[in-house]
């Protein structure tokens, strides 16, 4: 109320509660009553009591009391007890006048109010999808697997449930103010019937969906009962507790209806009831096994210690001990153990198997040491012999033929003790090839420098030409299959331009042959002519 009411009211609630009698039993002490005034008190005292009671005033009780009263000033009484009531019964039809046209106020804001509320939910209804589209998605919770096959349709229905139910509470609220509004009947006839109206298009369709949504969830969560609960669980005691509880919380999201929720809680307890039972037998079977688990791991323990102190012993077999460790192993693999005997029996056994490991690193290291040492020694006798090749081609000038051949021979055995990759075995050949080249082209200048005489006979020319020319198809015969290696393989830039620079080397070479067998051929034409 505003503060206009109360002071209205102020003096009407002084009025003591046991006043506040029905009209029925005021006009039974009211006709008994002999004396005039008196009954003019009495009708006062009931009037203010109409104003003040708690809720809205009772103006129908006050008007008739007040109809009854008003006769009563005409009769014989005393003047001053007439002018004390008359301003009572003045003053109290004046409050009784401005309460009502409060209240007049009051129950047309009210209507208004109404009128709007009623709008907005025509106006709700006619954007019927719009409203549907701003609804958020249903979430279920993620252990609950049984309906996530389902949560499409689950989330459609729910949604528009979501949005009814509102509906469905605010026309529900409105008939409640309604009906405790003071308005005229017509008016309250007409809003009920527009409520009506609106009802009928939400009722029926959420009574549809709740019947809908009840139905598939009975259906989904007898589906998860007999896929589980019918024989020995096969899966996770755990899992199934996870499952039955995000069952629970979704009937609590979803709006089933009370035949739904109460029938899936009770088949959901049972089941509860029954993990229950089967955790009982499981922990009982567990205890079992713990036992033959202790057993096992005991004896195979005792064999553990036994092998250990086998690997203790100086001069001990290796072999053996590993062959022995690997069948104990296999044996172990063949026990009945749990977890917590299967990790203690591994740590007894690689304790126990230290020793030989030790002993396999130190001798890993040692022939690791070996090798890198022998990997140096090759390093270091390749890098000499690469030298001593440049030093000899760079020398060859200076010596003659047969010393040239001999170092160049000394040097190919190096070479061929040489435990060398492909690649660098081709660098190698190529500079043999040219040393031999250099050789060669010494022991034909050689040739061609004796005198007329020492070259009548054809023989040795013409076996001199045989020779360079069995050493040009050598050439042209290579020369070919480092051409195909180049053009029939993927190598790297780093290959291709070795491959590049051999083929080079071999083209020269390839010249120099040719002129060497045409100056011969020539000689021998010109002894021959």
């Amino acid at each position: 109320m505003t503060s206009e009411q109360l002071d209205i009211l102020e003096p009407v609630a002084n009025v003591e509660t046991s006043k506040m009698v029905s009209l029925a039993e005021f006009l039974e002490i009211f006709e008994k009553e002999a004396e005039v005034e008196q009954k003019i008190r009495l009708s006062i005292d009931f009037m203010r009591a109409a104003l003040s009671q708690s809720g809205n005033p009772r103006f129908k009780d006050f008007w008739e009391g007040r109809r009854m009263c008003l006769p009563l000033f005409k009769e014989n009484i005393t003047a001053t007890g007439r002018t004390l009531l008359w301003g009572e019964y003045i003053e109290l039809s004046s409050e009784a006048r401005r309460l009502k046209e409060i209240l007049d106020e009051q129950s047309a804001f009210a209507m208004e109010q109404i009128e709007l509320a009623i709008q907005s939910m025509e106006k709700d209804l006619e954007q019927y999808s719009e409203q549907l589209a701003q609804i958020p998605e249903l979430t279920f919770p993620e252990t609950c697997h049984s309906l996530c096959k389902k949560a499409d349709s689950y989330s459609s229905l729910q949604r528009e449930l979501y949005l009814l139910n509102t509906l469905a509470s605010r026309v529900n609220g409105l008939r409640k103010e309604v009906i405790k509004t003071e308005m005229r009947v017509r008016f309250k006839t007409k809003f009920f019937e527009r409520l009506s109206t609106i009802g009928d298009k939400i009722f029926p369709r959420r009574k549809e969906l709740i019947k809908d949504i009840s139905a598939e969830f009975i259906a989904d969560v007898e589906a998860f009962i007999k896929e589980h609960f019918s024989q020995e669980a096969s899966v996770s005691l755990f899992l199934l507790r996870e499952e039955i509880k995000a069952l629970q919380n979704a009937a609590k999201l979803l709006t089933l209806n009370t035949h739904a929720f109460t029938e899936t809680r009770l088949q959901l307890s049972k089941c509860w009831d029954q993990l229950k039972e089967w955790e009982k037998e499981r922990k009982k079977e567990i205890s079992q096994k713990k036992a033959v688990f202790k057993i096992n791991h005991d004896e195979a323990m005792e064999k553990i210690k036994a092998y250990a102190a086998e690997c203790m012993q100086e001069g001990a077999n290796e072999e053996a001990l590993l062959k022995a460790g690997d069948e104990l192993l296999a044996q172990m693999k063949t026990l009945e153990l749990g977890n917590e005997e299967v990790w203690s029996l591994k740590e007894a056994f690689q304790l126990a198997k230290r020793p030989l490991i030790d002993k396999q690193f130190l001798i890993e290291q040692e022939r690791e040491r070996q090798n890198a040492e022998r990997e140096a020694q090759r390093k270091e006798k390749k890098e000499q012999l690469r030298a001593d090749l440049q030093t000899l081609s760079q020398d060859a000038d200076s010596l003659d033929h047969a010393a040239l051949e001999e170092k160049r021979k000394g040097l190919l055995k190096s070479y061929e003790l040489l435990a060398l990759s492909k690649s660098e075995k081709q660098v190698f050949e190529k500079l043999l090839k040219q040393l031999r080249d250099l050789a060669l082209d010494k022991k034909d200048k050689a040739a061609m420098q004796l005198s007329a005489d020492d070259l009548q006979s054809l023989e040795n020319l013409r076996t001199i030409l045989g020779e360079r020319k069995e050493r040009r198809q050598e050439i042209k015969t290579l020369l070919e299959s480092y051409r195909k290696a180049l053009g029939g393989s993927g190598f790297d830039f780093e290959k291709a331009m070795m491959y590049r620079e051999l083929i080079d080397a071999e083209k020269v070479r390839l010249d120099t042959a040719n002129a060497s067998i045409q100056e011969i051929e020539e000689k021998i034409s010109e002894l021959e002519g």
